[in-house]
């Protein structure tokens, strides 16, 4: 599994004085278009669930949400006026 820097914060809800182990976490990946996790942080979302972690994608929906649904991902559609909108 590949190592990325985290911060933990010294209460951890289910972490024992001195123990390395982590609780299991609710990650939630907030982009401005789903098919960049999907083409992008693909490896970081699988590490992520793999070591028991749960991952939740916010994002206007698009072709790949399928693909990050097929993956393991909760998927949270946002909807709305985009700040790039040429209107």
């Amino acid at each position: 599994m590949r190592r990325y820097s985290t911060v933990v914060p010294g209460d951890v809800p289910g972490r024992k004085e001195g123990s390395r182990r982590m609780s299991r976490l609710n990650v939630v990946v907030s982009v401005n278009a789903a098919w960049n996790i999907w083409n992008f942080r693909r490896a970081v979302i699988e590490d992520l669930q793999a070591a028991g972690h749960a991952v939740t994608v916010l994002a206007p929906p698009d072709d790949s949400v399928a693909d990050l649904e097929a993956l393991g991902c909760r998927f949270v559609p946002l909807i709305g006026e985009s700040a790039w909108s040429s209107d």
